[in-house]
C-alpha cells in the first residue's frame, strides 16, 4: 500500500544569477524547478544529519578518550568462541 504524501507551497526568492542556474539545469534535465529544489532540499538535509552524527561521534570519542574505553580494545583481538 503507498501512502500519498501531502505537499506545502513555499515561495523564497534566489538571486537571478541561481535562477538562470536553476532554469538551464531545468532544461538539461527535463523536470520542474520545483523537482530539483525537493531534491536540492532533501540532499541538504542528508548532509547535515550525516554531519550531526559525525560531530556527536567526535564527541563521544572525546568524552572516551581518557583510557576507560579502550581498556576493552584488547578484548577484540581475542577469540571468543
Amino acid at each position: 500500500m503507498q501512502t500519498e504524501l501531502s505537499y506545502d507551497k513555499v515561495t523564497f526568492t534566489i538571486p537571478n544569477f541561481l535562477n538562470q542556474q536553476l532554469e538551464n539545469l531545468k532544461n538539461e534535465f527535463k523536470v520542474s524547478k520545483s523537482e530539483l529544489l525537493k531534491n536540492a532540499v532533501q540532499e541538504y538535509i542528508k548532509q547535515q544529519e550525516k554531519i550531526k552524527i559525525q560531530k556527536s561521534v567526535q564527541l563521544m570519542m572525546n568524552e572516551y578518550s581518557n583510557g576507560e574505553i579502550t581498556q576493552f580494545t584488547t578484548l577484540d583481538s581475542e577469540d571468543f568462541r
